[in-house]
């Protein structure tokens, strides 16, 4: 057969036949045979000189240079041309060795290959392992990873049901085929990984399935707030509170895990925000809090920890260049979790920072890589150290009487948030591996020299930056022939103003309210033309301490459910922590809700409240006596009103 033939029946692609594309071989000191091998393969296909010749000129006979060049164009499982390393001395390419055994009977000369020829006349149990091994039918109950101990319990079950009688293999054999099943899962393991990587945990499976091993081709992205990374971690460490018990006693307890929610700068690695959460779940609120802290100029927190200090230098972005002071970035990558992707997060990141948001790939913490070190930074350089670790997993040693020590020392959330302030002053004022030079210096020498000068928010948002805010509507109650003032209703209270009390015109109107969900004491009205009318504040015990919608909607379940009583001269935010106090010495979640609402309450007398001019009587319904009644109190235009009278914030 001549050589044009010989391809030309073997069906081989033409781009094939070209050799410098084939896989090469590395072998010091060259090896004569291969050499030969490969002359000869090469001048067969270029077809340059007759077999004679070729057999001249490198010893391979015509009968060989055949199935050299045969083995050569063949293709491996992964359906990659075989190539030069088909010629190699030795080398077996290709399944189709084998040796079949004798199997019938209990004298046999040798079992080699007795448990493939088992599978090719049997297809039914290669099928059983696959789908075992292989995960293609999901076992809920049972058998989601079997041993292979128990598929070998199962794969003898299916012989017998198959007629092999028991003097056939793998009957015959003293482990009847164990060592066998075990070299043959092996192999199906490593050809179809992908598939059976869940035998070997969740983590690997999502590793194996997600990740090539191929670097991504996207730009390095080096300017500062170009692309921020935020996450959560749940911090290793025990923590208490303090409160006093039923019995008047003060006791010390220990609180659930908290969050460690941070916001990082691919480009630099600094730090440009971070926040404490003691809630049991990460809430759109707290990531609100996060992105305001970023926003606005960094505030220290005072120390009183003795030793603890702060770098000699600035240590947040805010405080050290001028320019990421109201800095915005263009894009935040995040996790799937609903409060990253809930509506109010989605709009405030729209319509404030005007960023778009990547939520990435379900289940790839690597796409966020960078905060992920972190926080394992955070963690073996500063909490495992601390006697009330909780280590980094159940049998970790560090985790021994964790909560013992939390206890004996009373650490509580403000002491550990100074550590952070310190630990995060550290990582950006350090020399990071990458740069050579402190996250802090790489970004103002990006900034400051290279030009890369991030967006700014605009000075006249500056002084009203709310990520708080979201907008209802409202119909104005009241009644002239019983003598109530104007009022609105918002989540089962009361509120008004001066301006609105006196404005029975008003009554009917649709108000739209601008509601802070921070803190629900005082709400903002518009008229329905868009016009400001005032801020209303609630009426009666609620406007006594400030408190967030969240808080008012607990509470008013609890009321709801005969949890919670208190009387309209009680202050709802006090009953609600006695509540806590009471719940907390047996459940933890409660403490954590407690310490929040300790957290919320310091937080709120720190800040300036919003001022009112106006005085609110806090009686459920006010009645002006009939004598007081004019035209003017009683029908009065709100445009003429607005003019002579507002409530100044």
């Amino acid at each position: 057969m001549s050589r044009n033939r010989y391809i030309e029946n073997s069906n081989v692609d033409p781009e094939d036949l070209d050799y410098s594309k084939w896989p090469d071989v590395h072998i010091d000191p060259r090896n004569e045979i291969f050499e030969n091998r490969k002359k000869a393969v090469q001048l067969y296909i270029d077809q340059k000189y007759s077999l004679k010749e070729i057999e001249d000129q490198t010893g391979i006979k015509r009968q060989e240079l055949n199935e050299f060049v045969k083995k050569c164009l063949k293709r491996d499982y992964n359906n990659r041309l075989i190539g030069f390393p088909a010629l190699i001395p030795f080398k077996r390419i290709g399944y189709k060795f084998k040796r079949y055994a004798a199997t019938d009977g209990f004298n046999y000369s040798s079992l080699t290959g007795a448990f493939e020829q088992l599978l090719e006349k049997y297809p039914q149990l290669d099928e059983l392992i696959k789908d075992y091994i292989l995960r293609r039918k999901q076992r809920r109950a049972a058998d989601n990873y079997i041993r292979i101990k128990d598929l070998r319990k199962k794969f003898l079950i299916l012989c017998k049901s198959l007629d092999i009688k028991l003097n056939q293999y793998p009957f015959n054999t003293k482990d009847m085929c164990l060592r066998s099943l075990y070299r043959y899962v092996d192999k199906l393991i490593n050809k179809n990984m992908e598939q059976a990587s869940g035998r070997f945990g969740q983590e690997v499976q999502r590793i194996v399935n997600r990740l090539n091993g191929i670097e991504s081709d996207k730009d390095l992205i080096i300017a500062p707030f170009e692309t921020l990374q935020v996450d959560g971690h749940k911090m290793d460490i025990h923590l208490t509170i303090k409160f006093t018990n039923a019995y008047g006693d003060e006791i010390v307890e220990v609180l659930k895990r908290i969050w460690f929610l941070c916001l990082i700068d691919e480009g630099t690695r600094n730090v440009i925000s971070y926040i404490l959460c003691l809630s049991a779940e990460l809430s759109s609120v707290d990531l609100l809090h996060l992105f305001k802290k970023a926003i606005h100029p960094w505030i220290p927190l005072t120390l009183t920890i003795p030793g603890l200090v702060y770098p000699e230098k600035p240590y947040m972005p805010s405080m050290a260049i001028e320019e990421a002071q109201w800095a915005l970035w263009n894009e935040l990558k995040c996790d799937n979790a609903l409060a990253n992707i809930s509506n109010i997060v989605e709009d405030r990141l729209t319509k404030i920072v005007n960023c778009s948001i990547n939520p990435g790939q379900a289940q790839y913490p690597e796409g966020r890589g960078i905060i992920e070190r972190f926080f394992g930074l955070l963690e073996e350089n500063y909490l495992h150290r601390l006697s009330m670790t909780t280590g980094s997993n159940p049998k970790d040693i560090r985790n021994h009487e964790g909560e013992k020590h939390a206890k004996k020392y009373e650490v509580n959330v403000e002491e550990i948030e100074q550590l952070m302030e310190v630990a995060v002053a550290r990582y950006n004022t350090d020399p990071h591996s990458k740069f050579g030079i402190s996250p802090l210096m790489a970004m103002e020498q990006r900034i400051v020299y290279r030009g890369m000068v991030p967006r700014q928010l605009n000075e006249h948002e500056r002084s009203d930056v709310n990520f708080f805010t979201y907008q209802v509507h409202r119909t104005v109650k009241g009644s002239r022939t019983r003598g109530t003032r104007p009022y609105i209703n918002f989540e089962g209270e009361r509120y008004t103003s001066s301006l609105l009390a006196k404005n029975y015109s008003l009554i009917g109107e649709k108000l739209i309210l601008e509601v802070n969900i921070d803190d629900i004491c005082v709400v903002k009205a518009f008229l329905q033309d868009g016009q400001e009318l005032d801020f209303l504040k609630v009426k009666g015990p609620w406007g006594k301490k400030p408190h967030s919608l969240k808080t008012r909607k607990v509470v008013n379940r609890l009321v709801r459910g005969n949890q919670l009583r208190f009387d309209d001269d009680v202050d709802p935010i006090e009953a609600f922590g006695k509540y806590l106090e009471e719940k907390a010495e047996k459940q933890k979640k409660y403490r954590n809700e407690l310490a929040t609402q300790r957290r919320y309450q310091k937080r709120k007398s720190k800040e300036e409240p919003v001022n009112l001019n106006t005085e609110i009587g806090d009686d459920p319904v006010s009645i002006l006596p009939e004598d007081e009644w004019t035209e003017t109190s009683i029908n009065l235009d709100p445009e003429t009103f607005l003019d002579n009278f507002k409530t100044i914030c």
